[in-house]
């Protein structure tokens, strides 16, 4: 059994529940009538295989919304996954930050994780790629900005858009692999067209209206007007950037509303 931050799920529409674990990460599980899909794996350090199971016994397909550690570590559980391809590399070198992550977050790891004892096969996945669950279909949606290939995923029959950390409250595009604020906003519109009446994100145990992403545009459009900081993203500390606080408290999804930028 893994020793683990404690876990926790919430029903977020019928056929979506948000697992969270106590320090901030969240992955989405979707289960249909005859196929379940579980969109990002969070940090690694939780049995979340075994919670999983608790909750469904249907076949699991396991999809990765980009390639960072709090979303991908604990992929080392299920053997195989979905990731776009353009992320393999931020997987790989997000693997090598390993000790770092784990020097400077105080986390306890799995032996396998730790010694990179496991075998993981990796299928390619790109916009309009479709998992088919059984009464909901999940529709692999292109979301780039915070990474270049990050992906969402679209449940159309319940109006639903999976984000990953591509849309939120907190965008962050400190990272290398990080593009533009241009590019990001061109995703925020992209994701307001999609036909959703909400965003799921992997840092939230709850769902945003999608009224929210015009928030998060006025945000974005804010970099040079509104108060700045430093930044250093603890995990990995010589992450450096600004941050550009908009709203400390926006009572529409209760949340801060900033963005981080190189």
């Amino acid at each position: 059994m893994i020793k683990t931050p404690k876990l926790e799920h919430r029903q977020l529409t019928e056929h979506v529940i948000q697992i969270g674990d106590s320090v901030g990460n969240a992955c989405t599980l979707v289960i249909g009538e005859e196929h379940s899909l579980l969109f990002d794996t969070m940090t690694g350090t939780c049995d979340l295989k075994q919670y999983v199971k608790e909750i469904t016994d249907l076949p699991l397909t396991v999809v990765l919304s980009h390639g960072h550690f709090d979303h991908s570590y604990g992929s080392w559980q299920f053997g195989e996954v979905y990731l776009n391809a353009q992320e393999r590399q931020v997987y790989e070198k997000s693997q090598t930050l390993l000790p770092e992550i784990v020097q400077n977050t105080k986390a306890v790891l799995p032996e396998q994780l730790r010694n990179g004892s496991f075998d993981l096969i990796f299928h390619d996945l790109k916009e309009g790629d479709l998992f088919p669950l059984g009464s909901i279909t999940a529709e692999a949606v292109s979301l780039p900005g915070h990474t270049r290939g990050s992906i969402g995923l679209l449940l159309r029959e319940e109006r639903t858009l999976l984000v990953g950390d591509a849309v939120s409250p907190q965008m962050t595009l400190l990272f290398e692999e990080s593009l533009p604020v241009s590019t990001y906003l061109e995703t925020l519109s992209k994701s307001a067209d999609l036909p959703a009446d909400r965003i799921i994100g992997s840092h939230f145990m709850k769902a945003f209206p999608v009224s929210a992403i015009g928030i998060f545009e006025d945000c974005a459009r804010s970099i040079g007007k509104v108060r700045r900081m430093k930044y250093a993203f603890s995990p990995v500390p010589e992450y450096k950037g600004t941050l550009w606080l908009y709203e400390i408290h926006n009572p529409l999804i209760d949340e801060t509303i900033c963005i981080i930028t190189k």
